[in-house]
């Protein structure tokens, strides 16, 4: 007789939750308590980097909750500009304290103005900030990264938060996937791939091209299924593939949906943090220098829509991916 399989009815999420009332304040009195001098002390410290530099990422993370904070009563014409001196200042305070430095005192990356709104870009630098940052979270891989050119509609494609409204300003090529995780104590764990305009035929075809760091990992399974090669069969093995592998759901939750990247051909991949540093980068600087590009994005058109989805979800993540980098991750409902 076949042995019954036993799923795992949990959301392989690690990390603390608060439960608060407004997460999205919470997050925001965090980044405020992680960002005393006495707090980043202890995590420069613990970071192996000078506790005499302390001061200085404070500094820069007060200048980014008061840049948040200025930023709450303006609309898609000049948020963009607060938001990303607010999520600036906060990656540099993170990268201070951990690292002992931010890079070159550039944002290492430069715009240039497009066609429209979605195909305005910004070419990654070989210094500054936002190198840094990559560097910072992929080691020798950011290299791939550097001197490469990303579009405001590239950087978008790649926010799991926004996956639901990719197919309204024509994002076809989806730089990110839901994924659900089909755990089970007896039997292969598999991941079930949700990948817009992608489908079964395609992904069995090519999934080794979309997703090449699973390769060594996985084999094809049916249905836009990847099984494990090797069997994992307790909470803890599956914890640390999914975090180590997968991006999590910001938002704690009980099911097993994870995230992975797709990639795309001439796609230029980021982490999490960084598509919304870039992302917010390219719309501060037409929001500076070229607002009347904006302007299909303050009438009230699928456009707008998607630029005050993606700056709301900016604005509630980009707090949640920093401490994730100081103290690893935290959950707030």
């Amino acid at each position: 007789m076949d042995r019954m399989s036993i799923p795992f009815f949990q959301s392989f999420q690690t990390g603390h939750t608060f439960r608060k009332g407004d997460p999205h304040a919470a997050a925001w009195k965090f980044i405020k308590r992680i960002g005393t001098i006495d707090n980043l002390r202890r995590i420069s410290e613990a970071s192996n980097t000078s506790t005499e530099i302390a001061e200085v990422a404070s500094l820069r993370i007060r200048q980014a909750i008061e840049l948040h904070e200025a930023a709450a009563n303006t609309s898609t014409l000049t948020r963009p500009l607060l938001l990303y001196y607010c999520a600036l200042n906060l990656v540099r305070g993170a990268l201070i304290a951990r690292h002992g430095e931010a890079g070159a005192a550039t944002h290492g990356m430069r715009y240039k103005a497009g066609q429209d709104l979605l195909a305005c870009t910004a070419e990654i630098s070989k210094a500054g900030t936002f190198p840094k940052l990559v560097e910072s979270m992929w080691g020798g891989h950011a290299e791939s990264a550097k001197q490469q050119t990303i579009s405001l509609k590239d950087a978008l494609s790649q926010i799991p938060e926004l996956r639901h409204e990719f197919h309204l300003v024509g994002i076809t090529k989806c730089g990110v996937a839901e994924v659900h995780i089909e755990a089970f104590i007896n039997a292969p764990t598999e991941l079930k791939y949700f990948i817009p305009g992608v489908d079964a035929k395609d992904f069995e075809m090519n999934w080794q091209s979309l997703l090449p760091w699973m390769a060594d990992k996985c084999q094809h399974s049916g249905d836009m299924k990847l099984a494990l090669i090797t069997p994992l069969h307790n909470p803890e093995a599956l914890q640390q593939f999914c975090n180590t592998h997968l991006w999590r759901d910001l938002q704690p939750r009980q099911s097993p949906v994870w995230f992975d990247q797709v990639a795309h051909p001439s796609a230029v991949l980021l982490p999490r943090v960084a598509s919304y540093l870039a992302g917010l980068f390219i719309l501060s600087n037409v929001s500076r220098y070229e607002p009347e590009i904006l302007m299909p994005a303050v009438e009230p058109t699928n456009l707008a829509f998607v630029i005050e989805s993606f700056l709301d979800c900016a604005e509630r993540s980009i707090p949640l991916l920093v401490i994730e980098l100081l103290e690893g991750p935290v959950y707030f409902e």
